[in-house]
């Protein structure tokens, strides 16, 4: 069973069941950080569903709650008569930031570890979604209930060159950048003396 930590609130049922299958199915020396936030250079606030520090790599993860058929490609996503834009887009522009962060939180010699974006479909409650992959030339990182676990279990399926095991003190380097979004969070509600309560007017 993972280690999860709690930032925020799951935002629907979807959110809550995935972490709930995540928690109970990956290894104990896994952690789940849940609903958090990764601040840009710029001290913009940037959504994470679900950040999994894993064996090999640490991933980012985007939960849908879709249901039913879900065609996927490089570009947009079709669910039903629905198009979606592809999330991952987003999500990889996350995981660039969160290594970035980690190599600059790292001591001389050492190595930040791997950081990959991936979307969990959970298709409800009961498993209920079949994912097509549409005229793409490589594998997109969208899983269901039944492979999520061994995507982020088993080192094939890291996008990195150096699928190398990850180091203690590269999963201290993860949880010393979380530890900073508090920070970061507090620092971005101060200007000067002054603390940012309510916006009144703005013109």
């Amino acid at each position: 069973m993972a280690k999860h930590i709690k930032v925020g609130i799951p935002a629907n049922e979807a959110e809550r069941w995935a972490f709930k299958m995540l928690k109970h199915n990956l290894p104990d020396s896994y952690y789940l950080i849940t609903n958090t936030e990764l601040y840009s250079n710029e001290n913009h606030p940037m959504e994470i569903d679900a950040i999994v520090i894993g064996d090999w790599a640490v991933y980012l993860i985007d939960v849908k709650g879709y249901r039913g058929e879900l065609i996927v490609n490089q570009d947009i996503w079709k669910h039903g008569y629905k198009n979606i834009n592809n999330p991952l887009k987003k999500l990889n522009h996350h995981a660039r930031v969160l290594a970035g962060k980690c190599k600059n939180k790292a001591l001389v010699h050492q190595h930040a570890p791997w950081c990959q974006s991936l979307v969990f479909v959970t298709g409800g409650t009961d498993g209920d979604i079949n994912i097509v992959q549409s005229n793409s030339e490589s594998e997109i990182a969208v899983y269901n209930p039944s492979n999520i676990i061994e995507v982020l279990t088993n080192k094939e399926f890291v996008t990195s060159r150096y699928s190398n095991k990850l180091e203690e003190y590269q999963r201290n380097i993860v949880i010393q950048v979380l530890s900073d979004f508090d920070l970061n969070r507090e620092t971005n509600k101060c200007l000067s003396s002054y603390s940012k309560k309510e916006i009144v007017f703005k013109d």
